[in-house]
């Protein structure tokens, strides 16, 4: 029979947090060094990629096998918070320098090239609304930030959003993605 609480709807946020951070529960908020991307324009979406190749022989023609070659996974989304602690997770690492001034500023700087940052991600869906919750989470413990990115500035009344791809790697635990939904 099909289960109308099932349809996942709702806005969700994306978190980030160094390598091998604790994930919260699905019911509970990030805690610890978790950072909190902010809004985004359009919501998130998680890609996956699969590359199949056939295995043919020359009696059949339809192949004998069918074999996955490789697999992309991929967080796509436009923050539309303009801090440069979005830019650092955009860039793939770098710092941010504080100079109290005058006039008090930071300062983002790249890391050089070929320098990656992994960072652990989170992106919590929150739910269906207050009285028929439905969370999820899509945990990724090591991604980069991939396939570049940009930071369009527009004329008014458009927002200055950063676009950014963080692609999934394998971590030391081999667990490239996991996803937890409550269900009750």
């Amino acid at each position: 029979m099909a289960n109308k609480q099932a349809v996942l709807v709702g806005p969700g946020e994306g978190w980030t947090a160094p390598v091998a951070e604790a994930y919260p529960l699905v019911d509970a908020a990030p805690v610890g060094n978790w950072k909190s991307l902010g809004f985004t324009d359009d919501g998130g979406s998680l890609e996956v990629d699969i590359t199949l190749a056939d295995v043919t022989v020359a009696e059949l023609l339809d192949p004998v096998k069918i074999m996955q070659t490789a697999r992309q996974i991929q967080f796509v989304t436009s923050l539309a918070e303009s801090l440069l602690t979005n830019l650092q997770v955009a860039f793939g690492g770098g710092t941010i320098t504080p100079d109290a001034g005058p006039p008090a500023v930071d300062t983002y700087t790249a890391a050089g090239t070929g320098s990656t940052s992994p960072l652990a991600f989170l992106y919590k869906v929150l739910g269906n609304d207050v009285a028929d919750i439905n969370q999820r989470h899509y945990e990724l413990p090591e991604i980069i930030s991939g396939a570049g990115f940009a930071v369009p500035h527009r004329a008014i009344p458009e927002k200055t959003v950063t676009q950014v791809t963080l692609r999934a790697r394998v971590p030391i635990s081999d667990d490239i993605i996991r996803i937890v939904n409550e269900t009750t």
